[in-house]
């Protein structure tokens, strides 16, 4: 039964992900691109355009690994939300067998699509400038790199049973990973991700020699092999649609329960909340009963100011530097956002996914009632949240004033950027009426994951990672480093860059100003009618035209019946009769 699992994932990844027409453009990209460098320096007497070529290569490599995501998260994930594992476990076939054939069907197709890369690695070998070890590093680190991701997409698949959700689990896990031992500089050679940063930066420099990269390499694999086998081992345990129950009595039993309560919520806590908001608005009560996302919020928030005062208690010198703690504050308070804007589509999500939302609209209850108690709920949840981030930020604000000299002109940077940061962290104590277009998204999609990822740009635009790594790492390591040990200093470029970001944030908030009147307008008049619609499914192709704000692209064949009915009553009108 193999073979024909590989054949079925093969078929339906030809069919779905149009991978002929994939492997088409990228061949024509990468031959003229190459032949753009074959032309330019025909006529130069050296020959080191090869290295220019080679890295150019590499990003586009980087850029297709980043794409495995998409077309990985559900191959587990889509059987279970359809809930066919268990009828595909009843024609015979095992868990061991059903997750090689899936696994490596998949397999084939993530690999298969990063080889229109590598014979246009030759050609930039030949070009010169590229040694045999850069070159032998370069062409293994992809294919490496590229097993992990694919391994980590594997395991979220297995975990979740939702496509968004799974994406954003295989991202969080996949951060941790790579970046998790990096923040300890003896743990960074354990990071999957190593092997890469040495094939790009310290061979390139002569830092490292093809050993160390071997090392690197080896680490990784051991790490995709590991993740692959606890997939394996989970999607034994999981593949029921209805697992049994944990024992009770036992203390794993009880651990899980007192964890489940403090994490979710028990029965006192969410009676409370009822007699609170039972007369008042029932969907505040609704939206609050489930206190994951504020667990989440105060786990994330925790973690980042443990992580920043272990190397205040280490490495005072170095850390205690402006730079360092606006960097903080950003990563909180992104954080802070990205879960309460998961929180604010949560609810709404799951109940039009459920149907639930059409049983609430023929209660007392209308929809401004939902409306603003979500706003309430998430003013309610996530306030204790942002007083704590804005207690922490004025503590740093004040060790920065407190662990340098200080200028009038470097004193005013200072003191602008900190209120800029503040009065973001400001924001999450209002009425969070800025989460109201992803409210309508959600309300129009049902998929809270996919809303929540799609505005933070991994969905809408991959690439956008490869920008991240192209162009912020640097920054953050100058940020880290001591290029900007003395930041702020006052100078007229500083002055001229604070202002022209106050100019585009100022902009982009009155964009979004309106842009929010106009979800209010159709959340307020279409509530009900989107209520009313079918929920389209994850692998809809309208997703492709559908954007942020606006309602769900019509099928065709809908459009064509409107038109028809349109039609039929313009003739009525001219004529006075009926056809």
């Amino acid at each position: 039964m193999t073979w024909p699992l590989i054949e079925r994932e093969l078929r339906a990844a030809l069919r779905r992900h149009e991978l002929p027409k994939i492997r088409v453009r990228g061949t024509m990209i990468c031959a003229a691109f190459t032949a753009l460098y074959l032309l330019a320096n025909f006529a130069s007497s050296t020959r080191e355009w090869g290295a220019s070529l080679n890295s150019l290569l590499f990003w586009g490599g980087l850029i297709i690994i980043l794409q495995v995501p998409k077309y990985t998260v559900g191959i587990f994930s889509e059987e279970r939300r359809n809930q066919t594992l268990g009828l595909l476990f009843l024609c015979g076939i095992g868990p061991g067998e059903l997750f090689l054939s899936k696994t490596l069907g998949a397999a084939l197709v993530s690999f298969s699509r990063l080889l229109i890369v590598y014979p246009f690695f030759a050609i930039s070998f030949f070009g010169g400038g590229v040694s045999l070890d850069i070159f032998v590093a370069t062409i293994v680190t992809l294919p490496v790199l590229l097993l992990f991701v694919f391994s980590v997409c594997v395991l979220a698949s297995v975990l979740c049973e939702e496509e968004s959700t799974a994406m954003f689990v295989a991202i969080l896990i996949g951060v941790l990973l790579c970046f998790g031992p990096s923040l300890v500089f003896p743990l960074a050679m354990f990071s999957p991700a190593h092997h890469a940063f040495l094939a790009r930066s310290n061979l390139t420099l002569g830092v490292a020699t093809i050993g160390d990269f071997w090392f690197a390499s080896g680490i990784s694999v051991c790490w995709s092999f590991l993740i692959l086998f606890i997939a394996g081992f989970v999607l034994n345990r999981v593949w029921q649609d209805k697992p049994k129950a944990a024992p009770t009595g036992t203390f794993f039993a009880k651990l899980d329960e007192r964890f489940q309560s403090k994490a979710h919520g028990d029965v006192a806590s969410r009676k409370k909340l009822s007699l609170r908001w039972h007369d008042t608005n029932p969907y505040v009560w609704l939206a609050t009963r489930d206190r994951w996302p504020v667990t989440l919020a105060w786990i994330v928030v925790g973690s980042v100011m443990i992580l920043w005062l272990i190397p205040c208690l280490f490495w005072p010198s170095e850390w205690m530097r402006p730079a360092n703690f606006y960097l903080t504050s950003i990563v909180l308070n992104y954080a802070l956002g990205w879960v309460s804007l998961f929180a604010a589509v949560k609810t709404i999500g799951d109940s039009r996914r459920s149907g639930a939302l059409e049983l609430l609209l023929t209660t007392p209850l209308n929809h401004l009632d939902i409306i603003r108690g979500q706003m309430v709920a998430l003013h309610e949840q996530f306030r204790p949240v942002a007083w704590a981030i804005l207690i922490f930020e004025i503590i740093m604000l004040a060790v920065g004033l407190a662990a340098r000299e200080w200028t009038p002109e470097s004193l005013v940077i200072y003191i602008v950027v900190w209120a800029a940061l503040i009065a973001w962290t400001a924001r999450f104590m209002g009425s969070f009426r800025h989460t109201l277009p992803l409210f309508w998204d959600s309300l129009v999609c049902g998929r809270p994951a996919y809303v929540a990822l799609k505005k933070s740009g991994f969905i809408s635009s991959p690439a956008w990672i490869a920008y991240f790594l192209v162009i912020m790492l640097p920054i953050i390591r100058s940020i880290l480093s001591g290029d900007m040990k003395h930041f702020p200093t006052g100078t007229f470029g500083e002055f001229f860059m604070c202002g022209v970001v106050l100019i585009v944030l100022v902009c982009l908030r009155r964009i979004r100003v309106i842009l929010r009147h106009n979800v209010e307008a159709r959340l307020a008049m279409d509530f009900r009618a989107i209520a009313a619609k079918p929920v389209p499914e994850p692998s809809d192709p309208r997703y492709k035209y559908w954007k942020s704000g606006e309602h769900f692209p019509e099928m065709f064949s809908d459009v064509l019946v409107n038109r028809i009915f349109q039609h039929m009553k313009t003739e009525k009108t001219k004529t006075g009769t009926e056809r």
